[in-house]
């Protein structure tokens, strides 16, 4: 077997547990103390809280660089005429019909159950239909002008908090650019991964303990100074928090599996049905009264075996509905 076969497993495994680790983000979100969420219980957690925070301070960054792997590994073996209409129908078509479809029928729930006040006015021209398919949009802009934004953005005037209506916001399209970025350098240097991802987990878990440490003496900055230092530190805590889920798919995931490789083809249907269904389950647990302790682990389960039932029963047996949904 060769080593860049072997990349391709872990890499595989990482983006669809990467997928899928959004259900149990947007659960924790249903429990946090913070109630900031679509929905929230008054039953919270300080563990849901937690938990929440370290699943999104890798989770993103770790999918955009492993996107920006397969952009470029796409691009070597197809022609840019072939990688635009493969790319638009694995990612366009299925961000369209989950937000005509799902998200529609999502805003009409969260509307008639008074969690969300708004008029099709605002659901279609504020982006309110975009909800958890936001990293879509992003992955269309990196694939058709990541180089453009990442070179010419600034001589266009074109301002950093720049609201496209509701759908792109280019604050965080820069953001992600880099892990998009490096995730392609990482298949154009073939050496570069294998040594990403053998960065020692100590050394990482250190680099992080440092700089959560050094974050939590500086309270409230003020000065310039100091908030380019938060800046810098919260990006190395990011870096090295990649850096571990690299090198443990990297050390754990990198042989073929029928069940990953299962669960790498239903973690699109899972992401995509998710978010409709935590909300789902989750309005029911709140109208119960179910605490964070119980609510949180049942959503997620109830959530998971919801949508990989209909990823095998109903967009593996259609083919219009996986045209849709999964872009194929």
């Amino acid at each position: 077997m060769s080593s860049i076969t072997e990349r391709v497993y872990f890499l595989d495994a990482m983006r669809a547990v990467l997928m899928c680790l959004g259900i149990v983000l947007h659960a924790a979100n249903v429990f946090s103390p913070s109630q900031d969420w679509l929905i929230y219980s008054d039953n919270t957690s300080q563990m849901a809280f937690h938990l929440g925070n370290i699943i999104h301070s890798f989770r993103m960054p770790a999918f955009f660089e492993v996107s920006g792997y397969f952009c470029l590994l796409t691009l070597n073996k197809y022609s840019a005429n072939e990688f635009l209409a493969m790319r638009a129908k694995r990612i366009g078509l299925p961000l369209f019909s989950t937000a005509i479809t799902l998200n529609t029928l999502q805003t009409w729930v969260l509307w008639n159950t008074s969690w969300l006040p708004v008029n099709l006015h605002e659901y279609v021209f504020n982006g309110v239909w975009v909800y958890h398919l936001w990293f879509l949009n992003n992955l269309i802009v990196y694939f058709l002008s990541a180089y453009v934004i990442a070179v010419y953005a600034n001589k266009l005037g074109m301002p950093i908090y720049l609201n496209v209506g509701g759908v792109l916001f280019i604050f965080s399209l820069l953001s992600y650019l880099p892990f998009f970025i490096f995730g392609a350098i990482l298949h154009a240097e073939r050496g570069l991964l294998l040594s990403f991802s053998k960065i020692p987990l100590l050394l990482s878990l250190s680099m992080i303990a440092v700089a959560k440490l050094m974050l939590s003496s500086i309270n409230a900055p003020v000065s310039a100074l100091q908030k380019v230092s938060n800046a810098y530190l919260e990006s190395i805590v990011i870096w090295a928090s990649v850096a571990i889920c690299f090198n443990l798919f990297h050390r754990f995931g990198n042989a073929p599996s029928k069940s990953v490789r299962y669960m790498a083809d239903s973690s699109y249907t899972i992401y995509l049905f998710h978010h409709i269904f935590v909300i789902l389950f989750g309005l029911v647990l709140i109208e119960a009264g179910i605490s964070a302790a119980i609510g949180l682990p049942l959503v997620c389960v109830a959530v998971l075996i919801t949508t990989i039932t209909i990823h095998r029963y109903f967009i593996q047996k259609t083919s219009f509905a996986r045209l849709l949904f999964n872009g194929r």
